[in-house]
């Protein structure tokens, strides 16, 4: 009896200390000034938190088309990060994979199988108690829901919710749907975490592009800058002042994820709010 009272304390020890210890999944690339004005890469690694929102391009032909007829362009997905009853994180998303449901994914192994382009824009703001509970109801309840692909499919219509009067027309954040488009899904998320406003930030009328980049709508003072996602830390310090061109990658997929982040030019952006 001794041994199974000593045995169930070590193992809810163990329970606890891997709850308390920060999931690690990836890095993160960084670009640093120095002194002397030379930018430099480095990595480091990535630490999931409540707020954040991941993004996905699997450089599909087909969804660039679909996007640039919307008026928008890549990323073509987007996710949350939210924290479970334990404590550790887990993402959020609508249609992963291009797949019709809404799941919880786990966030290492959901990053590290997908093919394609990762960034991740990390939150600034901190939850209360109470919006981080009401966030983790929240992305437990989405688990199995439909994908909105009658929402999707009218964003090539002009019954969408783009546009400064469509927006102020049909524009919402809902929080309660039966069926979500990934960025509607994450915009309600977010504002229920406190880290976006409802008000200002209509999730029916918003894309992945429109939260990755600051052009229409400024997130600044509530997220960092998008950073790409790394399955391994970069070793070789890269001197980007001085290298324009990447040294050589392993895969044509690797030379994608070096490039810096710059958002499209302002021409292509404007036509989102037609």
């Amino acid at each position: 009896m001794r041994l199974l009272w000593t045995a169930l304390i070590v193992l809810g020890g163990a329970n606890h200390v891997s709850a308390q210890t920060p999931l690690r999944a990836g890095h993160l690339l960084r670009h640093e000034r120095d002194a002397e004005g030379a930018v430099r890469q480095s990595s480091e690694p990535y630490e999931p938190r409540q707020g954040d929102m991941v993004f996905f391009n699997d450089h599909s032909v087909k969804w660039g088309l679909l996007y640039k007829m919307v008026g928008s362009d890549a990323p073509y997905h987007s996710a949350l990060v939210f924290k479970r009853p334990d404590g550790t994180p887990a993402l959020v998303e609508a249609g992963p994979n291009d797949t019709l449901l809404c799941r919880v994914m786990e966030i290492a192994p959901r990053l590290h199988a997908f093919e394609g382009t990762i960034h991740v824009r990390r939150c600034k703001k901190a939850s209360t108690a109470e919006q981080s509970a009401e966030l983790t109801k929240f992305a437990l309840a989405q688990d199995g829901k439909r994908y909105a692909l009658g929402r999707m499919l009218l964003q090539g219509t002009p019954f969408r919710a783009r546009g400064p009067v469509r927006r102020w027309m049909w524009g919402a954040t809902l929080t309660d749907r039966d069926a979500y488009i990934c960025s509607e899904l994450v915009v309600a998320g977010a504002a229920i975490a406190g880290a976006l406003d409802a008000e200002q930030h209509k999730a029916n009328a918003m894309y992945p592009r429109d939260l990755i980049f600051d052009d229409h709508y400024d997130l600044s003072d509530r997220y960092e800058q998008a950073q790409v996602w790394l399955r391994d830390p970069l070793k070789p310090m890269m001197d980007v002042a001085k290298r324009p061109v990447p040294p050589p990658m392993p895969s044509p997929l690797m030379q994608v994820q070096y490039r810096l982040i710059a958002p499209p030019p302002a021409t292509i952006g404007s036509r989102s709010f037609e």
